[in-house]
């Protein structure tokens, strides 16, 4: 016996007897939350193009909604959870609800005011 291992040379057969680390059961622990950073835009900004692009990170993978008044855009986050889409606004204030779904189906949310117009700024 040698290192876990049985050889036994009468018959050439070679067993292995496993160790405790191949029997050892390693549990599975849950995410109890999920990221959400929003990068671009910032909050209450006001901006002279109709198209935001929307930058953030979350979760790897997560499903990223989006929605104005308007419309609702969806995106999925990259393996390191980074996204980014471009959306379209309406002249005025506009409300922006960012929300995150992980894998783990744990949801985090963030809001953003964003104004456009089209007056010299």
């Amino acid at each position: 016996k040698r290192n876990g291992t049985v050889i036994n040379n009468s018959t050439t057969q070679i067993s292995v007897i496993p160790t405790n680390s191949q029997n050892q059961v390693n549990p599975t622990i849950a995410p109890t939350k999920n990221i959400l950073n929003i990068f671009q835009p910032q909050n209450e900004s006001v901006v002279s193009n109709s198209k935001l692009i929307i930058k953030g990170q979350t979760d790897n993978s997560a499903i990223v909604i989006i929605t104005t008044t308007d419309s609702s855009y969806s995106v999925t986050a990259d393996s390191s959870g980074n996204f980014d889409t471009t959306i379209n606004l309406s002249s005025g204030i506009n409300h922006i609800k960012i929300t995150s779904i992980s894998p783990a189906d744990i949801e985090n949310n963030a809001e953003l005011f964003v104004t456009y117009t089209t007056a010299k700024i």
